[in-house]
């Protein structure tokens, strides 16, 4: 296997709210008190901007609706983007990388799921 090197990211900053690449969680009132494992969840940009679905046809950006963060779980990019030496790739069916799980940046699939729910 090819190992690629991705762009570095900001160091994970709790103080200021950005978990860049994270799963990030917080406890929703009453009903975490009663069964902790259920909770709210987010995902968060390259720049560490917290991406909340909270709603029908919703998406706040840096605005998690049940309060701050609580827990984050910081994930591989490598997983979901190719490497830079494709980055520059171009194709006809281009807006169809993130359908087949091959998007060309983290942001990328996120920007696509979050006009999919806005839609």
């Amino acid at each position: 296997m090819l190992e690629h090197e991705l762009w570095p990211l900001d160091p994970i900053d709790p103080k200021n709210a950005k978990f860049p690449c994270c799963l990030v969680w917080n406890p929703l009132p009453v009903v975490s008190w009663l069964a902790p494992f259920i909770g709210h969840v987010g995902i968060c940009r390259e720049d560490g901007t917290v991406l909340d679905f909270s709603g029908s046809y919703c998406v706040n950006v840096d605005d998690f609706a049940f309060g701050p963060v609580a827990r984050y779980l910081e994930l591989d990019r490598r997983q979901c983007c190719f490497p830079p030496n494709l980055s520059a790739h171009t194709c006809k069916h281009g807006y169809r990388h993130t359908e087949y799980g091959t998007a060309i940046t983290w942001d990328d699939a996120l920007r696509t799921s979050s006009v999919m729910v806005d839609q």
